[in-house]
Formats: C-alpha cells, sequence, structure tokens
C-alpha cells in the first residue's frame, strides 16, 4: 500500500469518530469548560518446598551473600519479603469460564527462566477448591522514578493437573519444568530457532489464542518473533546474545486512535501511526532498535488536518465544524537531536516512505509457528 493511500484509509476510518468528538467538544464548551527484586539474584534451579503458609528460601547472589527470601500466602495473594520488607505481592487467582478463584494452600515454589531472558520466573504449585494448579509469574526489569532498574514479576498464566497430564506431564518439579521447558532443562540455546521455539511454548501456556510470525525487519539473517493478541496488543522478540530480547512489551493498539505497528522490511525502521480527536491530529513514529531495551522513537511527524484558527494546538469545535479535513501545520521531529532541521528530517522519513511497508502481527497458531522452528 502507498503511502499516500495508507493515509487515506487511516483518515476515513476516522470520519464517523469525528461526529463524537463534535459532540463531546460541543458539550464541554456548553458547560463552559477546556477539554483539558530479587529475581537476577535467584538460582535458575532453585526451588522451595511449602508444607505451611510461609518459608524461607535461601539463594545467592552475585558476590555468593546468603538472603532469605520469605514466602507467604496471605489474603489471596502471595507475598515475598527480604529482611522484613515487602518486596512483592503476587495474586493468585484463577479464571475459569464462569468462575474466579484463589489457591488456598501454597505446596512448592520454583525458580528457574521459562521466558528465556536470562531473568528469573516463578512457578508456584499449590490447593485450590478446583484441585492443584499451577501459578506461572515471568520476571521483569522495570525502571523506577530514579530510573534505576529493579526486578519485579508480573502474571504470566497458570497449569492445571489436567493441563499437565494432557502434556505427559506430572504435577511435580520435574513435571512442571518438563511442561515449561521440553527437553530443554538447562535453558541454553544455541539458536534462535530454540530460543523461539521455547518462547512460542512458553506463550501459548499463558494464552492459547496467541497468533505468531517470523519476520525479517533488519538486514541480518535472524529473523524477529512476533506474539499476537489479534486486535489488543503484540510482543516482538529477536535473538541476542543466546536469550531473548524483547522490542515490544506488549504493545497495545486497535484503540483510541492507535492503528497498529508495521516495518520496513530489512532496515531495522519500525512505523505506528495513531490519529487524534477523530484523525484531526496524525502522528506517525519511526522507530529502530536501540543499545539495550525495547524499540525508541527516532523520529515523529505531526500533521494537522484542520485549520488551527487559535494556535493552540488542539481542533475547537469551531475548527472542527469548518475546516476538518483541511492540510494545516506539519511538524518534523528528532528525538535524539533536536538541532537537526526539519528539512533534513522530512527527507530521512520520505525516504522510509518509498520503501514497502508491511503489518506487523501474528499470522500463523502455535502448532504452524512451531513446525516453522524445527
Amino acid at each position: 500500500m502507498g503511502f499516500t493511500k495508507r493515509k487515506e484509509k487511516c483518515i476515513s476510518m476516522n470520519v464517523i469518530r469525528l461526529l463524537f468528538w463534535m459532540l463531546c467538544l460541543a458539550f464541554l464548551a456548553s458547560c463552559g469548560n477546556k477539554a483539558d527484586g530479587f529475581s537476577s539474584n535467584v538460582s535458575s534451579n532453585e526451588s522451595a518446598d511449602i508444607s505451611t503458609s510461609q518459608v524461607s528460601v535461601t539463594t545467592k547472589t552475585d558476590d555468593v551473600a546468603k538472603n532469605e527470601i520469605n514466602i507467604e500466602l496471605s489474603n489471596d495473594e502471595l507475598v515475598l519479603s527480604k529482611n522484613g520488607k515487602i518486596i512483592e505481592t503476587l495474586p493468585t487467582y484463577i479464571n475459569l469460564a464462569d468462575e474466579q478463584f484463589n489457591l488456598s494452600k501454597v505446596l512448592q515454589v520454583l525458580f528457574f527462566d521459562y521466558t528465556a531472558d536470562d531473568i528469573t520466573d516463578i512457578a508456584v504449585l499449590g490447593e485450590s477448591i478446583h484441585g492443584e494448579y499451577v501459578l506461572l509469574y515471568n520476571g521483569m526489569l522495570l525502571e523506577n522514578e530514579s530510573g534505576i532498574k529493579e526486578d519485579t514479576f508480573g502474571y504470566f498464566g497458570n497449569l492445571s493437573k489436567a493441563q499437565l497430564n494432557e502434556m505427559g506431564c506430572d504435577i511435580t518439579e520435574d513435571g512442571i519444568k518438563r511442561a515449561l521447558l521440553g527437553d530443554n532443562t538447562e535453558c541454553i540455546y544455541n539458536s534462535y530457532r530454540e530460543l523461539y521455539t521455547q518462547l512460542a511454548r512458553a506463550y501459548h501456556i499463558s494464552n492459547s489464542e496467541y497468533m505468531y510470525d517470523l519476520i525479517y525487519a533488519d538486514e541480518d539473517e535472524i529473523p524477529e518473533l512476533v506474539i499476537n493478541k489479534l486486535g489488543y496488543y503484540v510482543y516482538l522478540f529477536t535473538y541476542e546474545n543466546s536469550k531473548a530480547r524483547c522490542l515490544m512489551d506488549k504493545w497495545g493498539y486497535g484503540a483510541m486512535g492507535n492503528h497498529g505497528y508495521s516495518y520496513f522490511p530489512g532496515t531495522g525502521i519500525y512505523y505506528n501511526n495513531n490519529a487524534d480527536y477523530a484523525g484531526a491530529i496524525y502522528t506517525e513514529s519511526y522507530m529502530s532498535k536501540h543499545e539495550n531495551g525495547e524499540i525508541q522513537t527516532d523520529y515523529w511527524v505531526q500533521t494537522n488536518y484542520f485549520q488551527d484558527i487559535d494556535e493552540d494546538g488542539m481542533p475547537s469545535y469551531e475548527e472542527l465544524n469548518t475546516t476538518f479535513g483541511d492540510v494545516g501545520k506539519i511538524e518534523y521531529h528528532c528525538v535524539f537531536d533536536e538541532n537537526m532541521s526539519e528539512d533534513d528530517i522530512k527527507k530521512i522519513v520520505d525516504n522510509y516512505n518509498k520503501q514497502e511497508l508491511v503489518e506487523l502481527g501474528g499470522k500463523y497458531e502455535y502448532e504452524t509457528i512451531m513446525l516453522q522452528l524445527q
């Protein structure tokens, strides 16, 4: 799809939303208002047996100093503390089709890396009113207010005893690890195929509705792995230093004017467009992989499809009513060099837009992607 047609399609999709925005703005105007851790310190092979509601797990840090992690089931939450200080609380709920319930007792806690990113994850075996379940929590590094990355955990999924049995695994430590890791219990990945096989296995357990794809976004011979909840959010992974690097961590789309993500094959450049105020303000972002972390925006372009008569940067009811669709101000921005001229930025993005643009999303079901990765 050509760049001009791509814009026209996105704008036309938003025309209906314009009526809603105009009504909202009219209402506001009539009212006189203005629209205004610790996972990296845990051994990947550690486990803790819990016969009561509380246990102390001894782990080792990089300097071989010992730390005690206390684990307690309290008010339907798994409470993790160290040196008397709570460092994490994790939910223990399980959702069935027509019921939600929690663990009533924790039997065993396993620490190992089933998301293949070199950050320890947690698997909790426990009892519930519907039998034994394994709850999964993936380890993550999140930046705090001071810009320091801290270890934390996020709910990842669950497995019932029946599901484990269907996978040919029993509900023991060995069985749980075999279900989550297959035969690669050492978590060593010598190729992208081995790594992506593990990611697909884990994320399929997390959500069986995920769709998958392998794309060649940059110039190397290693594809990127797409994991997609169609219409809602997308993950993007690459193989780097024998582990998974997440380039998009559950990036949402499909609402609030965000139409999704695309890429220019072989360039390493990713694209997103976002239409605010029913398409009156159209923002395009051009992103790439940086040294660490997820992909980041390098350049962005804002096009106003209205005449900003009062120069306040936002469309008023009258401006939308009388000038919507007219091309107004166009701004070109560079994130990493504020001194770059708009003419130079325009040349760069115009060059991108001459190339093929491919939608980034899942195309294949789990069974198909696993065959492709063999």
